[in-house]
């Protein structure tokens, strides 16, 4: 599954008075991948990604634009969740999520 999130940054407080101000600085995106399942060696390939700690370039395609049209992300991949399902051969992983966020 993958799906499009959006991450508001913004800084908030309470006046005086007790009112609740917010200023929204920016809005950066949230790009999340889930597999149900996945074996251990595409597995690796996504950790070894992730042991970079670099700025990944991310495409995005927009099906619906004519000619189709790409919008380009750069983003850091977060901490990789999972749960092994199977430790026999290969192995097989479960509940794979990855989060690539906007710088």
């Amino acid at each position: 599954v993958f799906t499009i999130g959006n991450e508001e940054i913004s800084r908030e407080g309470r006046t005086a008075s007790g009112k609740l101000v917010r200023d929204i600085i920016t809005t950066k995106k949230i790009f999340t991948l889930e597999y149900s399942e996945i074996e251990t060696g595409d597995l690796q390939d996504l950790v070894d990604l992730y042991d970079l700690h670099a700025t990944l370039s991310f495409l995005v395609c927009r099906l619906k634009s004519t000619p189709v049209h790409y919008d380009q992300y750069d983003v850091l991949m977060d901490v990789i969740d999972r749960k092994r399902l199977l430790s026999c051969g290969n192995g097989l992983w479960s509940g794979v999520v990855i989060k690539l966020k906007e710088i």
